[in-house]
């Protein structure tokens, strides 16, 4: 099954930011032609939410130390 992931840039009213839905294949498509193509109405198939949030890390820069390495290659 051929699918669609389409994500939105900000969280809409029911705490989504985006969705899956199916996707009709190639062939088909073809077959039925643009138009009767987007009059068929395909399932959503999950919602996309974010359960955690990533929080911004500040980095320190540090003086780079040589490391022996003790490596064959």
């Amino acid at each position: 099954m051929q699918t669609d992931v389409c994500v939105k840039p900000e969280e809409d009213t029911n705490t989504n930011w985006g969705f899956v839905k199916q996707k009709l294949p190639p062939k088909i498509w073809k077959e039925l032609g643009a138009e009767k193509a987007k009059e068929i109405n395909l399932p959503f198939l999950a919602n996309l939410k974010v359960f955690g949030k990533f929080e911004e890390i500040n980095v320190v820069e540090s003086e780079e130390t040589e490391v022996e390495d003790d490596l064959p290659f």
